[in-house]
């Protein structure tokens, strides 16, 4: 017990030292201790958690665009493939009695696995110039159904057809999801590494950095697999990507992205 309170001493010690070289407030330092000591007991859910938010985010975020680009499109074939995945996924409670308040307007799909193998179904005519784009989608649903291999197969083959357009951005942020699905340490941290490159907010920089970090951070692996050298250097980027005049910002996302970013860090130190 004596070793346990040693050990937790030491790494707050080593915490301040940190924060105060970036001048982390004292209501950021509470939030910090808590944070930290919290993710010690809770990484392997708060991980899973996180790799759930990446996907809806690198998901919806794409599906959106390519909806819009779909709209433009003379290419009606690949109607179906968003409209499907356009409806939404809901589950009435088990124990409901009466008219359900929450149900969505229009048709829904009881299972996201229903959902994907509906958008699979839907692809069978795609064709025309947004027809790489439409199997982007596809893919997703593939991924969802468990063949992430199809699903990165579709993004590659997406950013090869767009170049440097604008939905590039979205695409490689979908592609770095993919992998780290797949396992692909590295590769994912360098995919995350690229997006953080191209972003074009502080907050979107320092969620890929640390993205990026947590493919390949030894902590956050049950083999133990990954390089936590990279991995450090990631965190303290995007600490410093977020930072507001070399002081750590209190609130919103990049609020949250800095104390992420500096508990990882201090769980490898």
């Amino acid at each position: 017990m004596s070793n346990r309170r040693r050990i937790v001493k030491t790494y707050k010690q080593k915490q301040e030292e940190v924060a105060t070289a970036i001048e982390v407030p004292e209501i950021i330092h509470e939030q910090l201790w808590s944070l930290t000591e919290w993710m010690e007991a809770n990484w392997r859910p708060v991980v899973a958690g996180i790799a759930i938010v990446t996907v809806v985010w690198g998901g919806i975020g794409l599906f959106q665009m390519l909806t819009a680009r779909s709209a433009r499109s003379t290419a009606a074939a690949n109607a179906p493939v968003y409209a499907a995945m356009a409806k939404p996924v809901y589950a009435p409670p088990a124990d409901l009695q009466g008219e359900d308040p929450n149900k969505p307007l229009g048709t829904s799909f009881a299972t996201a696995k229903e959902r994907a193998e509906a958008v699979v179904a839907a692809a069978a005519g795609l064709e025309g110039d947004e027809k790489v784009l439409a199997e982007v989608v596809v893919g997703t649903a593939k991924g969802t159904l468990g063949d992430r291999a199809a699903q990165l197969a579709a993004i590659d083959a997406a950013i090869a057809a767009v170049g440097d357009a604008p939905i590039a951005q979205a695409l490689l942020a979908q592609r770095a999801t993919a992998l780290t699905a797949l396992a692909k340490g590295a590769e994912a941290a360098d995919a995350w590494a690229k997006v953080a490159a191209g972003a074009n907010t502080a907050a979107l920089k320092g969620m890929a950095l640390v993205r990026s970090g947590d493919a390949i951070n030894p902590k956050l692996h049950k083999d133990g697999a990954g390089d936590a050298a990279k991995a450090k250097a990631a965190y303290q980027a995007a600490i410093a990507a977020v930072a507001d005049a070399g002081k750590a910002p209190t609130e919103g996302h990049a609020g949250f992205l800095h104390l992420e970013a500096t508990a990882k860090l201090g769980q490898l130190e």
